[in-house]
């Protein structure tokens, strides 16, 4: 699953809620489609307690 896959199903505003930050930097990450390393864990982990199956391979960007 890419980032935008992950987004189409669970909003930005939710995920910025969730990880307690602000939604402005959030829609960077899906306007770029990158997570930056620091928030890749707990991104991954808001999004599966959301039933959206989505991995830390799959934001690594080399599994297609």
């Amino acid at each position: 699953m890419t980032i935008s896959e992950a987004f189409e199903k669970l909003d930005a505003l939710r995920v910025a809620n969730a990880l307690n930050i602000e939604y402005r930097l959030v829609c960077n990450w899906r306007d770029n489609q990158s997570i930056p390393v620091f928030w890749r864990t707990r991104f991954v982990d808001v999004m599966n307690k959301n039933n959206v199956d989505i991995s830390l391979r799959d934001l690594a960007g080399w599994i297609k």
